[in-house]
């Protein structure tokens, strides 16, 4: 995403060939419209029909046609993840509905993990599976899993780092409990 190239924050997609953009830059045909294709905005040049909604944070799915991103298109006043089919054979989908941003795909495609403040002001990593619609807070379900592995092992000091918090857990042995 550009300011440069679009101040409202529509998505747009650019196949980018550097010789041919360095001719036409020679040639003073620099950014002809041709050359984008525009995902989110179609109506874009025309401000009769120009949506004002805001799309970010743009992933592009392991197979290439898939492109998740944050926007208030279809939850109007907070930003949420959608889907978006680039080839236009399924209509645009809806992920989450208590916000969300910054989406990253897994490798197999299956999962999405992202941020979300719907538990907080200091918001949180969520794990999204696409094909169950299971949403999980990863570090509510990394520090179970850590309080888990903690019975088995004795002794251990491990620090958990997030972006806003840094939690410490100890565990010790049961002859040091009084």
């Amino acid at each position: 995403m550009s300011e440069q190239y679009d101040s409202s924050g529509d998505l747009i997609l650019l196949k980018m060939n550097p010789g041919l953009w360095a001719d036409k830059i020679l040639q003073g045909k620099r950014f002809i419209n041709s050359d984008f294709i525009i995902l989110t905005n179609s109506n874009f040049s025309d401000t009769g029909k120009k949506d004002s909604y805001v799309d970010t944070d743009p992933f592009f799915a392991p197979d290439g046609r898939h492109l998740v991103f944050s926007t208030d298109r279809l939850t109007p006043g907070i930003q949420n993840l959608v889907v978006l089919d680039t080839e236009g054979k399924e209509p645009m989908k809806l992920l989450t509905q208590k916000g969300g941003a910054s989406p990253f795909w897994s490798k197999d495609g299956k999962s999405i993990v992202y941020i979300s403040y719907q538990d907080g002001v200091f918001g949180d990593v969520y794990l999204l599976d696409l094909s169950s619609g299971k949403n999980e807070d990863l570090p509510k379900i990394l520090i179970s899993i850590f309080l888990r592995l903690f019975r088995r092992i004795n002794g251990i000091c491990i620090i958990l780092q997030f972006k806003t918090i840094q939690i410490a857990m100890v565990v010790w042995t049961k002859e040091t409990i009084v």
